[in-house]
């Protein structure tokens, strides 16, 4: 691999900040479906939709959201 070829570290760093990004939305997707959860055994389903779907905002493939 060119280690030492800019653009080759470039594309590295941008791979690299893309995948901190989707670790870091997952986790706030996950924090939103778990008050969502809250919400739901409450039985207060208006706020339980949107905590849904607020987190589908930061994770459209998180499957458990849906299923919720």
């Amino acid at each position: 691999l060119p280690k030492n070829d800019p653009n080759f570290q470039a594309l590295e760093r941008d791979l690299e900040q893309r995948a901190y990004k989707r670790k870091m939305d997952f986790q706030k997707a996950d924090e939103l479906k778990q008050k969502g959860n809250e919400y739901l055994k409450k039985g207060d389903f208006k706020q339980a939709i949107n905590k849904y779907s607020e987190a589908l905002d930061f994770a459209r493939d998180y499957k458990a959201v849906y299923t919720n």
